[in-house]
C-alpha cells in the first residue's frame, strides 16, 4: 500500500473518530434547564416553581421531592400547545384545558394523559363536541 493511501486512511480514521467522540458527548450531556422556585431541605425542587428546558418547554407549577408534574400547573410546548390544569405522576389528570396552536381547545376531564370523562372539544372554526370522552376519543352521545 502506498504512503499516500496510508495517509488518507489515517486521516479518514481521525475524522471519523472525532465525529464519534462529538456524537457520544452530545448524547451524554444533560439538557440545560433553568429553575426558579422553592426547594426542600435536601435542595430538591419542592413547592411552587418554574422550570425552563433547553428545547423551550416550560413547566410552572408544583414540584414534589425534585419532580415536576404533580398537582396544579401550566405546561407550555415550543409548538404552541399549552396545558393548564391538574397533573398526577407526570400526566394530565383531573380537570384541565389543552389549547392547540391551531386555535382548537379541549376543556374537561383527563385521566392518564388522555381526554376522559365530560369535556368540550372546540375546533378552530368554532364547531364543538360536548359530551363524554374515553381514552382520548369521543364516547357516546354528544352535542
Amino acid at each position: 500500500m502506498s504512503i499516500g493511501i496510508q495517509f488518507k486512511i489515517k486521516r479518514l480514521f481521525k475524522i471519523i473518530s472525532l465525529f464519534l467522540i462529538i456524537y457520544l458527548i452530545s448524547c451524554t450531556t444533560a439538557p440545560k434547564i433553568t429553575y426558579e422556585g422553592e426547594r426542600n431541605q435536601e435542595g430538591e425542587y419542592h413547592g411552587k416553581g418554574l422550570i425552563i428546558y433547553s428545547n423551550g418547554e416550560k413547566w410552572e407549577g408544583e414540584f414534589k421531592d425534585g419532580l415536576p408534574f404533580n398537582g396544579q400547573g401550566t405546561y407550555t410546548y415550543p409548538d404552541g400547545r399549552k396545558y393548564v390544569g391538574e397533573y398526577k405522576d407526570g400526566k394530565y389528570n383531573g380537570k384541565g384545558t389543552l389549547t392547540f396552536r391551531s386555535g382548537s381547545k379541549y376543556v374537561g376531564e383527563f385521566k392518564d394523559g388522555k381526554y376522559n370523562g365530560q369535556g368540550t372539544y372546540t375546533w378552530a372554526d368554532g364547531s364543538k363536541y360536548v359530551g363524554e370522552f374515553k381514552d382520548g376519543k369521543y364516547n357516546g352521545q354528544g352535542t
